[in-house]
């Protein structure tokens, strides 16, 4: 817990119920490994879904849509992982914005 007096938290709200010093932790390896992959895999969902809503803008209705996003999809599965990738919908059935969460 940091100190009272710089006003730093560092997300605690109380005290630790056991005061265990640092070089006595042990990280799980998995456990550090499977976030970083989570959030690297988010990151790169994200960053197909902006590259096909700047490109989308321009493109007529018969144009095939998501592009980008498929191709990330195929190449996951290509490497033997079974995935997808759902859009989240209001109860009215449109699309919710994956950022701000607003239609």
């Amino acid at each position: 817990m940091a100190n009272k007096k710089s006003g730093q938290n560092f997300g605690c709200v109380r005290q630790p119920l056991l005061n265990v010093p640092l070089d006595h932790i042990i990280l799980h390896e998995l456990h550090l490994l499977l976030r970083v992959t989570d959030i690297l895999l988010e990151n790169l969902i994200e960053d197909a879904m902006e590259w096909n809503k700047d490109e989308e803008w321009w493109k007529s209705k018969g144009k095939q849509k998501g592009v980008h996003l498929k191709k990330l999809v195929d190449t996951i599965n290509s490497c033997g992982m079974s995935f997808s990738v759902w859009e989240k919908r209001n109860a009215d059935g449109r699309a919710v914005e994956p950022m701000t969460g607003q239609v």
